[in-house]
């Protein structure tokens, strides 16, 4: 099982990192896994990136980052 965030490569090409983002093929990357994933027969889904990094796997909560 293979679970990915759904990131948006172009809104974040446009900060510091920007093109280090975009010449380091993470969507290509992200396609590659999914065919492999597809392949031997894997799960792979993509999550919605909002909040992920906030939210408790466990029990939920949200809890913010300082």
């Amino acid at each position: 099982m293979v679970i990915m965030e759904d990131l948006d490569f172009r809104i974040m090409a446009k900060g510091m990192l920007g093109k280090y983002m975009l010449d380091g093929g993470f969507g290509q990357f992200r396609s590659i896994v999914k065919y492999v994933c597809w392949k031997l027969g894997k799960f792979f889904a993509e999550v919605n990136s909002r909040g992920t990094s906030q939210e408790c796997p466990e029990c939920g909560a949200i809890v913010k980052k300082t």
